[in-house]
């Protein structure tokens, strides 16, 4: 979100770890208890560097493009 609406981005009202959870594996709420989804107990601590959001968003737009340049070029070399 920082890196395409940074206007939805509210660093300030971050106030540490308590506002994030850890990716549940048993149970499901609805909504989910934070916006912020921790998938280790490591991770989950933003940084709110737009320079390296737009990177990392970059990055990911990229990929899938790359992977189906490839895919549709090996299927015009099979003739498909």
């Amino acid at each position: 979100m920082l890196a395409v609406r940074p206007d939805l981005v509210h660093a300030d009202r971050y106030s540490g770890d308590g506002m994030t959870t850890q990716r549940p594996e048993a149970w499901a709420a609805w909504p989910f208890p934070s916006s912020i989804v921790r998938y280790r107990p490591s991770e989950g601590k933003p940084a709110f560097d737009r320079t390296r959001a737009r990177r990392y968003f970059d990055g990911m737009v990229d990929r899938p493009v790359h992977v189906i340049d490839d895919v549709v070029a090996k299927w015009e070399r099979a003739g498909l």
